[in-house]
């Protein structure tokens, strides 16, 4: 159906809806992205429901867009240089066909971003309940697959090559392609949950919903996400629940969090039995960022450098890329590419976090929980890259969206 004249018409139809409910109910969209993320349900095999919503989105709030590029011009410049980078690899790349791959993946991040940035509800309750229900059927799905309650789906010798199924261990992944990307939705809507429970939005069901988003990380397997999940919980806990005595006591609560990083390192490290294969792979990407280490192979064009490598490791795993979201900026798109990838996240973060003082009371546990979100996939993103596929990177877009959105105010204003 995907390639005949109805799934084309279908696609298009979803689309059509999605921008339909940008302009009838636009307040509706992010709390159903958050929602939607999660249901990649095949569908479409080449392109995911959220995927379809967000572009949906983007055509019925265009108008809105435009406005907000020119109140947040610096914001928006700084989320649009890295994709322009991107454009411009074309020129170097070893197969410039191969860039529009990377350039959507991106592109598509971008979009949530500015949906969520133009997210004009009043009242922040509707957008948790959108974020509880995207996370709380996954983690229990994710959880049921580990505890051996639910089978997991596909078959059984693709399962023990993907490292899903290891012996007696199920690693849960629910409806996503693989543990590694529920973790990594997981553990972002987890921390804004933890954020607002603590900031006393709708705290009972949010708190119940980190606790589902801790144990359906712990379902994954992924270490790295639970301890990024469960110390991130305390750290937005104290800073959404009592931002002053955060502030005071500042230096030793940084101090304190470089030494609970390193010790989730270290467990992850030890759990993990080292780097393993990842090893070999990095050794590779660095080889190729120092035979081109300015402007890199081009965007989307890894899989052309490490199908051709004699790699003593399996294809499935490195493929795609080197499970690191650094070395593969680098790797594609050299340091300046890394710089500007930099700005991209860098500057929204820094607007964010210089506005935490002045929002209103009732949205600034949601701009924490965000800002939370994108350090965390950031910190994950030194081992993994959580933009395999495009569908990945609309959680990452709505966090920074709502990270920046920072002109709201309570229902009482």
């Amino acid at each position: 159906m995907s390639d005949s004249p109805q799934g084309l018409l279908a696609r298009l139809a979803l689309v059509v809806v999605f921008a339909g409910l940008g302009r009838a109910r636009p307040n509706w969209l992010v709390p159903v992205l958050l929602a939607a993320v999660p249901l990649q349900l095949g569908i479409f095999p080449d392109v995911a429901l959220a995927t379809l919503a967000v572009l949906g989105g983007v055509l019925g709030r265009a108008r809105e867009i435009v406005r907000m590029v020119a109140r947040q011009p610096l914001a928006m410049g700084a989320l649009g240089i890295f994709p322009l980078w991107i454009v411009a690899s074309t020129l170097w790349a070893r197969q410039a066909a191969f860039v529009a791959e990377a350039l959507g993946k991106w592109l598509l991040l971008v979009a949530a971003a500015s949906l969520a940035a133009i997210h004009e509800e009043r009242d922040p309750r509707p957008l948790v309940a959108g974020a509880i229900a995207g996370v709380v059927p996954s983690g229990l799905w994710a959880l049921g697959e580990r505890l051996h309650l639910i089978s997991p789906r596909g078959d059984p010798r693709i399962l023990e090559e993907q490292l899903i199924r290891i012996g007696d261990l199920v690693r849960g992944r629910a409806l996503f392609h693989h543990p590694n990307k529920l973790a990594e939705y997981v553990e972002q809507v987890g921390l804004l949950l933890a954020a607002v429970g603590f900031g006393g939005i709708l705290p009972f069901a949010s708190l119940a919903g980190y606790a589902v988003a801790v144990a359906g990380v712990w379902g994954t397997g992924s270490m790295g996400a639970l301890g990024i999940v469960a110390a991130g919980g305390v750290l937005v806990a104290a800073v959404a629940g009592r931002p002053r005595l955060v502030w005071r006591y500042r230096r030793g609560l940084i101090g304190a969090a470089a030494i609970g990083a390193g010790f989730i390192t270290w467990l992850a490290f030890r759990e993990h039995g080292g780097l393993g294969s990842r090893e070999i792979v990095y050794g590779f990407a660095l080889e190729m960022i120092g035979q081109h280490p300015w402007l890199g192979i081009g965007g989307g064009n890894w899989s052309l450098a490490v199908g051709s490598a004699p790699l003593s490791v399996s294809r499935f795993w490195f493929q795609g890329h080197p499970h690191s979201l650094y070395l593969m900026i680098v790797a594609e798109l050299g340091l300046v590419g890394l710089a500007f990838a930099a700005v991209f996240f860098g500057v929204p973060l820094w607007i964010a976090i210089s506005r935490i003082a002045e929002t209103a009371p009732e949205w600034r546990p949601v701009r924490i929980g965000a800002i939370a979100a994108i350090v965390a996939i950031l910190a994950h993103g030194l081992v993994n890259y959580f933009l395999r596929y495009p569908v990945n990177g609309i959680a990452t877009g709505l966090m920074l969206g709502l990270a920046l959105g920072g002109d709201r105010r309570g229902p009482g204003d």
